[in-house]
């Protein structure tokens, strides 16, 4: 089971450094640190979903920030053969196995929920969805 790796080539590269970093090495973690999912990358998640049940063992929570349901509510709206609703789903799933969901909207906390109790999905006891509000103050 592979998990994480710092990206000290990447960084090394972008940064222009010139540092010769080709070693890769896994990322450390102890208990109570946090793993958080950015980005919207359902097949990585649901790839690692056995790493994601090993951190939790470790003592890390992971969270995951959920920018819409689309694919599951509008489906009709996504070419068939990306079968979107699948991915979806099956990401979702896993990520109702972690420590939480952080929801773009109250409206798209309120369609997980919705999604979670239709579905009949077993989230961990632990499992907390709430929202932060996508907006610029100036």
């Amino acid at each position: 089971m592979s998990g994480y790796r710092y990206a000290h080539k990447f960084t090394s590269e972008f940064l222009s450094c010139n540092k010769n970093q080709e070693r890769e090495d896994l990322i450390d973690f102890k208990k109570d640190d946090i793993f958080l999912g950015l980005d919207l990358s359902q097949h990585v998640v649901i790839s690692k979903s056995e790493y994601f049940n090993m951190l939790r063992a470790f003592g890390v929570k992971t969270y995951f920030v959920i920018y819409d349901l689309l694919p599951l509510t509008e489906s009709d709206c996504f070419p068939p053969e990306w079968r979107l609703s699948d991915l979806h789903s099956n990401w979702l799933k896993v990520v109702c196995q972690g420590n939480g969901a952080l929801c773009i909207s109250n409206a798209v906390k309120n369609e997980l929920s919705q999604w979670i109790e239709k579905e009949e999905i077993k989230c961990k006891k632990s499992f907390c969805a709430t929202y932060f509000p996508l907006r610029c103050r100036y």
